[in-house]
């Protein structure tokens, strides 16, 4: 016995060594089994990455083990973090316990037994397929419940006691907390799963950077069965905050089919903290809240929803303020609604009575509503596809609106609205770009509208009166120094039907007056009392379009008068006839913006006549396809042009002066408009102002703008005391710096004052009456490349010309005196070139080009030039003169005379036209002397000649003489002879 004790003690010993051995190899492997076996349950089960800092065995009865920063994350999605964990396992059957730094798990009373399979058979579930809420199964929904339950099919008993006591939980997603959960209790009771099942929490939640960024309170308490594969309750509670819902549920697991009810209500409001909510208007409600709503159907499909809402005694404390809208103070109200869902939202019926009263409301400076001011809304109707009110009414202080029948946006709308009579006196305290002055008057009208609401150009609108009466408004305000002040009256009777863009029928009439009101600028009255300034207006149907028959304004600065059809929408047709008449321009000026040339008309009159027709582009209103046809007749007293049009020497100009920069705009912007446009003038200016000097009188000038630029021709009676004709001058419109075409002739100008206006540096030099023919190219005279861009080519000829400062004949017979062989000389008259002036010209650059220059005197004598003179005055000019009148005598002037008895001298003349260099051209004097020369020579040659020939004929009539004397001897002898031979 004792050898058997001591073989058994070594066996034993050795079983325990080895089994000791093994069992510290099995335990000194199971941390990595575990983590790698955990890992692997995570990727497969979750799609999430488990990782695990250390598992560590912390005791061996009871078996402990730790685990440290055990980390759950699924990226994309959520993140969990548990720093420390500990599980111990009392009794390996009976008790489990589970604890962590965060999350303390109690689970009980766990017992597991596998003796009878769960699932059941097809058969067994087609039998249930007869309840109520349940339809036809069929081979998928089989398939489903088979992959729903475990794959381990022989469960016989759970019993399961879980409690979770004192835990956070947080859940992160890109470092940024998504949710975190504070639980004081999580308890779940599992006797069996025939057994109801008991779920108790009590917990709060926090979602940051959510519209609740706080500690939600939840409690729950339901009791849950499950039996052939129904899961059920009808004994959940869910309170959240002051919310206490009680709910219903059956739940298929195989079929995924759902029917839930709940009940919910909150008798006091204000224990939600709404002032705790995020960016949220509402920062305390009172009140009741009573709703329920029940759904059933599969969870694959939209399900039916059916519910109620209801707030009784509702009081609100709101304020909102964006850049558009702000809404500040109190509302109280009742509110009532019941509805479905079921792929659409639909309300069966709703009803409202608010009290907006204390509300302040203001939309930007369009509209503003002090909070003593009455709002009240009630209303009554349903919601399918569009709002079916029975009524709804609107309050307003004194304005009251209501109306009934059916509104949408997505389907027809067809509605009908009443305005009773009101006194609209002081409405402009709602209105803040208003000045805040009494608004009085009375506004009623009945109307109904039918169609698209988003289509407003085929809507039908009814407005059946439309009436104000009473209008009176009292305007003080200055708008660019024009202050305004005085009342305003007027009225307004009508109806109208309109339907698909087309008028019915209907008629409006109107007026407004204000011929009380007083205009003034700068402290100068502009218009007075009883000075007239009124409107009427009268409006009918006429072709299915509404039709102005008289629009007429009858005011202290002119007269207007439109008729026409003007457009329903951006996309009509419109005409319009404009009549002005009347034209008051020392009143008009005064509204136009200030600049010299406006400043520089005195007393413009006429009448204008116009037509606008067309279609407006809303996308592009510059590109709008509009024409206008219009005439003008146009008279000005005295027009002063500010422009300075002299070619002066550059040395003069004063060096502080410079030029602007910048070219000159256009005058009309680049609008289609002006290309279909046609625009006709006729102007008359009684007097024309330059330098303060009238030298233009007695202007007429006919113009057509068209094709985006301006064309005209006219005539000026006076200019330079002759007159002027404009053949052509074009101007475009819609360019900047235009350049200008003209074409212009005159009769009988003076060269002196018209030189003193272009060429006050050598205004003397030419006087006399004039003919002129120009025609060329220029910028504005407002431009600054005016003078440098002005290019023309023309005539001037003057019949009785005299040049003051061109001495050039004088100069050229005093410089003959100095000539040799010549006789002593005779006097001469000194006075200037008169006569004859023809001058071919052509300016470019600023540089005159001469392309001749001829003056012929009375005595026939004539100076021709050419050559060019620049801005500066400095010429360079060659020619040829011409003298009848010379300071000399005797035979030289004999020599060198031409056909009509003139020396001729070529010159040559340079430097300042004021002070001109001149000279001979080339050895003219010594060509002449010897012409004299050879003149004395050709002279004696003739005398000898002459003598010779004189002595020749003498002895030919001597001979002749002789001649007949004999042959008269002859004669008498033969006749004596004769008659002595008849005796």
């Amino acid at each position: 016995m004792a050898r058997f004790k001591k073989v058994f003690f070594i066996i034993s010993l050795c079983w325990s060594t080895i089994s000791g051995y093994f069992s510290y190899k099995y335990l000194i492997n199971l941390e990595s089994n575990l983590i790698t076996k955990a890992k692997q349950i995570a990727q497969e089960k979750f799609q999430a990455q488990l990782s695990i800092k250390s598992l560590k065995l912390i005791s061996i009865n009871p078996l402990g083990i730790a685990i440290e920063d055990l980390v759950i994350d699924k990226k994309n999605e959520y993140k969990i973090f548990l720093p420390w964990t500990e599980i111990k396992i009392l009794n390996t059957i009976n008790i489990l316990q589970f604890k962590t730094q965060v999350l303390q798990l109690q689970i009980e009373s766990l017992n597991y037994n596998t003796d009878v399979m769960l699932n059941e058979t097809s058969k067994e579930i087609a039998k249930n397929k007869r309840d109520e809420h349940t339809k036809e199964t069929d081979s998928n929904a089989i398939k489903n419940t088979k992959d729903f339950l475990p794959k381990n099919p022989f469960v016989k008993n759970i019993a399961l006691l879980l409690n979770l006591r004192n835990g956070n939980v947080n859940v992160s997603k890109d470092k940024s907390t998504l949710f975190k959960a504070s639980n004081e209790k999580i308890s779940v009771s599992i006797p069996s799963l025939e057994a109801p099942i008991n779920i108790e929490l009590l917990s709060s939640i926090n979602i940051p950077n959510s519209y609740f960024s706080f500690d939600i309170p939840i409690r729950l308490n339901s009791e849950l069965t499950f039996s052939n594969e129904w899961l059920s309750s009808t004994k959940t509670q869910l309170q959240v905050f002051a919310l206490d819902t009680k709910n219903e549920f059956k739940f298929h697991l195989g079929k995924k089919f759902l029917n839930f009810s709940s009940k919910a209500k909150i008798n006091n409001l204000a224990l939600i903290p709404f002032s705790e909510f995020k960016n949220s208007p509402i920062k305390k409600l009172e009140g009741e809240l009573i709703s329920s709503f029940e759904t059933s159907g599969y969870l694959n499909e939209l399900p039916y929803l059916k519910g109620s809402l209801e707030f009784k005694k509702l009081k609100a404390d709101m304020t909102m303020k964006s850049p558009e809208l702000s809404i500040q103070g109190e509302f109280s109200g009742n509110l009532k609604a019941d509805f479905t869902y079921q792929q659409k939202l639909f309300f069966n019926n709703f009803n409202w009575d608010l009290d907006l009263t204390p509300l302040y409301i203001q939309k930007k400076d369009i509209f503003k509503k002090p909070s003593s001011i009455v709002l009240t809304s009630q209303a009554k109707g349903r919601y399918q596809d569009g709002v079916y009110f029975d009524f709804f009414k609107l309050k307003l202080d004194s304005f009251f609106i209501q109306s009934q029948g059916y509104l949408s946006f997505d389907n027809p709308s067809r509605f009908q609205f009443e305005i009773p009579k009101f006194s609209f006196s002081h409405f402009e305290k709602f209105f803040p770009s208003l000045p805040q002055y009494p608004l009085n008057g009375e506004l009623q009208t009945n109307g109904e509208v039918k169609g698209l609401i988003k289509d407003p150009k085929n809507l039908e609108i009814k407005l059946d009166p439309i009436k104000i009466d009473q209008f009176k408004y009292t305007v003080r305000n200055t708008i660019n120094d024009v202050t305004l002040e005085g009342p305003i009256t007027g009225k307004l009777f009508g109806s109208i039907h309109i339907k698909n863009q087309l008028a019915q029928k209907g008629e409006v009439v109107g007026s407004i007056n204000a011929m009380n009101i007083n205009i003034s600028k700068e402290g100068n009255s502009l218009k007075v009392e009883d000075e007239p300034l009124k409107l009427d207006f009268k409006t009918s149907v006429l072709n299915n379009k509404i039709n102005i028959d008289s629009f007429k304004i009858n005011s202290f600065i002119a007269d207007l008068n439109i008729k026409g059809t003007p457009p329903l929408s951006l996309d009509d047709q419109f005409s319009f006839k404009i009549d002005i008449s009347h034209l008051n321009w020392n009143r008009i000026k005064h509204f136009l913006p200030k600049n010299e040339l406006i400043s520089s008309i005195k007393n413009l009159t006429g009448e204008v006549q116009s037509t606008l027709y067309g279609k407006l582009n809303k996308s592009n209103l510059s590109a709008s396809g509009l024409s206008i046809n219009a005439e003008s007749k146009l008279s000005i007293e005295e027009l002063t042009l500010p422009w300075d049009l002299s070619f002066k020497n550059p040395d003069a100009t004063p060096k502080s002066e410079t030029l602007a920069s910048n070219n000159a705009k256009a005058f009309l912007p680049r609008f289609s408009i002006f290309e279909k446009s046609k625009i006709t003038n006729q102007l008359r200016i009684s007097k024309l102002i330059f330098y303060n000097k009238d030298f233009f009188s007695n202007l007429e000038f006919n113009s057509l703008l068209q094709k985006n630029q301006l064309q005209l021709t006219g005539k000026i009676e006076k200019i330079f005391n002759g007159g002027l004709n404009i053949n052509r001058l074009i101007i475009p419109l819609t360019v900047d710096d235009p350049e200008i075409s003209f074409r212009i002739n005159s009769q009988k100008i003076e060269a002196l004052p018209l030189m003193s206006l272009f060429l006050p540096d050598i205004k003397n030099l030419i006087k006399g009456q004039a003919q002129l023919n120009i025609e060329g190219t220029t910028k504005l005279p407002s431009s600054p490349k005016f003078k440098d861009s002005f290019q023309a080519k023309g005539q001037f000829q003057y019949n009785q010309g005299r040049l003051e400062t061109l001495q050039i004949m004088n100069l050229v017979k005093e410089k003959l005196l100095s000539l040799p062989q010549v006789s002593l000389p005779k006097k001469f008259d000194k006075s200037p070139i008169e006569g004859q002036i023809d001058i071919d010209f052509e300016i470019t650059h600023q540089l005159l080009n001469l392309i001749q220059f001829q003056a012929t005197t009375t005595r026939k004598e004539q100076i021709t030039l050419s050559g060019h003179i620049d801005s500066s005055l400095m010429s360079e000019l060659s020619g040829t003169l011409k003298l009848s009148d010379v300071p000399l005598k005797g035979d030289f002037i004999k020599a060198n005379q031409d056909e009509l008895g003139r020396l001729n001298f070529p010159l040559s003349l340079k430097g300042n036209l004021r002070n001109l260099s001149w000279d001979f051209t080339g050895n003219i004097l010594q060509k002449m002397t010897q012409k004299y020369i050879d003149a004395e020579k050709n002279n004696l040659t003739l005398i000898a000649k002459k003598e010779f020939e004189q002595k020749k004929q003498e002895a030919q009539r001597m001979i002749q003489n002789e001649a007949q004397k004999q042959t008269h001897k002859l004669k008498e002898n033969a006749k004596k002879e004769i008659q002595n031979w008849f005796k």
